[in-house]
């Protein structure tokens, strides 16, 4: 870059054929001295100076702040002219071990954004590869780093396509992401979203951002089951109710006789009864996600816990010829009789309800260490399914899907939400064909 400067340092003139940057060609009318890095205005004003008094070659190196984010030094030669005028020549100085600092630093900052992406990343080959991969898809897919640089990303998806087949879909999924099934260690499944970028002209190495959409997915998943129950479970019997008193007001039941007309009014009156149960279901299991339910905690006799339940359940038990057996320890309990009776007598209907008429039903209690209660509740029904077991405590989930049933689909979800609130768990043990074992574990 070559400038024409005068005594007081104005810039009277850039040649712009010499400017190394578009921006240089800007700074006629500029002083040079303002410029300069402050640290460095002396030696500059020195450095004109001693242009015109030596009327000779004089050189200097100086920063220069032609850019707000950063100085870059140069080497400035001055060339004496007249007696008003002088020629600036200024070259960049290239210090390679500054340069290579910054690009070192560049590349920490780098690596730490790619460590700390709150979203899964991966870095991959046109084959699938592995080349680099953050913590967060560690985490996801319970795999290390190390382990998953040996590995294809096929290998973490279920996808029909060969490996350059999806890794192409990936690449091409611009706008649209694309939905996969992804493997975690251990095999379970769970519902992610990819989308991918080329970071080189050459497209070998891709970048892989992978979504968890897993409860996105279930929450669509209980908006449709909420949508069906709306239209089965509230709209059935609501029309039955409606189509009834529409009848009623129409004179249709005049003529029928009184046995007729009970027996109609009482289908109703399940009906209400079915729709006001739902109603408190949907009512109790949204105050306990609230926090507005917590346990109203008191020692309690475990033997009155179990009796009061068995008692809940008696008549149900005794029209399918069903037993009762239990066993129970005798201990003094710390929790909200109230809701864990409403827990065991849940259990302890479901058990009875799918189990086949004159065999046995049990509840049974133990004291485990860590001064904890386990309480099951055992039937001999047909045991459940194997892929029904990790979303039978979700809201609307139910024992049988699809036969008929009197349940709301919300009953286990509110065990759940009353275990959990006493800071318990419950789960189930099942076999096919020989019964299934619910049980809730509680401090005591």
């Amino acid at each position: 870059m070559r400038l024409r400067v005068n005594k007081q340092a104005r810039i009277l003139e850039v040649d712009r054929e010499s400017a190394d940057d578009e921006e240089f060609s800007l700074l006629k009318g500029f002083n040079f001295i303002s410029l300069i890095d402050e640290s460095q205005t002396t030696a500059a004003n020195n450095f004109i100076r001693s242009i015109f008094e030596s009327n000779e070659v004089q050189l200097c190196r100086l920063e220069l702040k032609i850019r707000l984010d950063a100085n870059t030094e140069y080497l400035c030669v001055g060339i004496p002219g007249n007696d008003e005028e002088c020629t600036l020549v200024a070259r960049k100085v290239f210090d390679i071990d500054k340069e290579r600092k910054w690009i070192a630093n560049s590349q920490a900052r780098l690596r730490n954004l790619f460590n700390r992406m709150p979203v899964a990343l991966a870095l991959i080959d046109t084959s699938g590869q592995f080349k680099a991969v953050n913590p967060s898809i560690e985490k996801l897919f319970g795999y290390s780093a190390q382990e998953l640089a040996g590995m294809n990303l096929k290998e973490i998806i279920i996808a029909a396509e060969n490996e350059k087949a999806l890794v192409d879909r990936i690449k091409a999924s611009h706008e649209h992401n694309v939905a996969l099934k992804g493997v975690k260690r251990g095999g379970e499944t769970i519902h992610i979203e990819l989308s991918g970028r080329s970071i080189d002209e050459n497209a070998e190495l891709i970048n892989v951002f992978i979504f968890d959409v897993s409860q996105r997915v279930r929450l669509e998943q209980l908006k449709q089951e909420f949508v069906q129950m709306i239209s089965h479970d509230l709209k059935t019997p609501l029309s039955s109710i409606s189509l009834f008193l529409e009848r009623v007001g129409l004179g249709k039941y005049t003529d029928r006789q009184p046995e007729d007309l009970m027996s109609k009014a009482n289908a109703i009156h399940e009906d209400t009864v079915r729709l006001m149960r739902l109603i408190d279901s949907l009512l109790t299991l949204d105050k306990l996600d609230e926090g507005f339910a917590k346990p109203d905690k008191k020692a309690v006799s475990l033997a009155d816990v179990i009796e009061i339940s068995i008692n809940g359940v008696i008549d149900l038990a005794d029209s399918k010829g069903i037993v009762i057996d239990e066993q129970y320890d005798e201990l003094t309990v710390s929790i909200d009789r109230d809701q864990i009776v409403q827990v065991l007598i849940n259990l302890l209907n479901n058990a009875i309800k799918y189990s086949p008429c004159d065999t046995h039903v049990a509840i049974l209690t133990k004291r485990l260490e860590g001064d904890q209660i386990e309480i099951r509740v055992k039937d001999q029904g047909p045991g459940i399914q194997t892929e029904l077991r990790d979303s039978l405590f979700d809201r609307f989930a139910r024992l049988r899907p699809g036969l008929a049933s009197d349940g709301t689909g919300l009953g286990l979800a509110i065990c759940k939400a009353i275990v959990e609130a006493h800071g318990g768990t419950i789960g189930l043990n099942s076999t096919l064909g020989a019964g299934s074992e619910f049980w809730v574990r509680v401090p005591i």
